[in-house]
């Protein structure tokens, strides 16, 4: 697929670079509508409003960093609560807010990067949306290892290569924690406080890992299990899933990101060299470019601006890490002409859906 691509110049920036990144992401994540969006055949993204509810408040997404240093993936959850205020807009700064501090704190432990990765969305839910909260589930796999967040009652579960499940997380709520008949949360994204987030490293035995909102998950266990055993690939198990949260009622929005070869993803990472993050809608591409300084470069030579793009290119096209300097490129590809689902909210964010935004971001490329 080739991309249309306006080229905006931020020059020179007037707020924190990072924080550009983070909004970048955040309009990416704004806008959702009922997909679902499939990665390298190992990755699934499935979303829908449901059959009750008036907006889809929940946002999933995958983050892909691969560098010479650093590379890892992660898959994320976000269910706004729709009981609170703003409960689409919590949870798209939140899952923006994550994203974009695993990326600028991607040289730390992966445990401790998911800790500082999770308290900084809460202080941006909490600051940004008042009012607001969201859940936060993620999986981030790293080398041969598989580490996974989580805080509220959005779920993570593994399958084992015989085809058991296994839930792997714990819901904030006094029912689970305590036994208690109150299902309030204890915690989510927009507490005015730390959080005491669930992170931990999972076994190896699993070699699949599904991450799912409430309204998804509430299929039950043993209808994932055998929806999982009984379809030929990852989206297909992954949009019957959502399928049949609709069948029993729809009464929430349904969501969620399968992993269906931990193995795979592991092995994808060792071919590219990018950041990029995918949702329902497609992909959005950042991109470390080389910026020679002004005066290193010869009048009408465009070899080195960053600016001077093709108005379409390979959606293959990715930098070389040894290029990799201080500026960023944000690029957003849609789904929408593949999707005939899409087309509407395509129109709608065309916007959003269609620059690239040459910015700066947290002052280095690689080690």
């Amino acid at each position: 697929m080739r991309e249309r691509a306006t080229s905006v110049k931020v020059s020179p920036p007037q707020k924190d670079e990072a924080s550009m990144v983070q909004q970048s992401i955040q309009d990416w994540f704004t806008f959702t509508q009922d997909s679902s969006f499939s990665l390298d055949g190992n990755f699934s993204l499935v979303t829908s409003t449901g059959s009750v509810r008036d907006s889809n408040q929940d946002r999933v997404g995958v983050l892909r960093v691969s560098s010479s240093s650093r590379s890892f993936i992660c898959a994320c959850v976000c269910d706004g609560m729709g009981g609170m205020r703003d409960g689409d807009l919590a949870a798209a700064i939140g899952l923006a807010a994550f994203f974009s501090e695993l990326i600028k704190s991607r040289r730390f432990y992966p445990i401790e990067r998911l800790e500082h990765a999770l308290q900084y969305a809460n202080r941006q839910v909490a600051e940004r949306c008042p009012g607001g909260g969201s859940t936060l589930s993620a999986a981030l796999i790293e080398n041969d290892d598989v580490y996974i967040a989580n805080v509220g009652d959005s779920r993570i579960f593994g399958f084992s290569q015989s085809g058991e499940l296994t839930r792997l997380t714990i819901d904030d709520t006094m029912f689970e924690r305590y036994g208690s008949e109150n299902r309030g949360l204890l915690q989510y994204l927009g507490l005015r406080k730390d959080l005491n987030p669930d992170v931990q490293k999972v076994s190896k035995d699993f070699v699949s890992i599904l991450l799912a909102s409430d309204g998804c998950y509430s299929i039950g266990e043993s209808s994932i299990k055998s929806l999982q055993g009984s379809t030929p690939d990852a989206l297909t198990f992954s949009r019957r899933a959502v399928q049949l949260s609709e069948w029993f009622g729809g009464h929430d929005n349904s969501s969620l990101v399968f992993i269906s070869d931990v193995k795979k993803t592991i092995a994808s990472l060792s071919n590219r060299s990018d950041v990029s993050i995918f949702s329902t809608q497609g992909r959005m591409q950042i991109e470390w470019v080389h910026e020679d300084p002004p005066s290193s470069r010869s009048q009408g030579d465009s070899r080195n601006d960053n600016l001077n793009l093709p108005k379409s290119q390979p959606s293959d096209v990715s930098p070389s890490d040894t290029d990799a300097k201080k500026v960023t490129r944000t690029k957003s590809r849609s789904a929408a002409t593949k999707n005939s689902r899409t087309k509407g909210m395509a129109k709608k964010t065309s916007t959003e859906s269609d620059q690239q935004f040459s910015i700066g971001f947290d002052g280095e490329g690689e080690e």
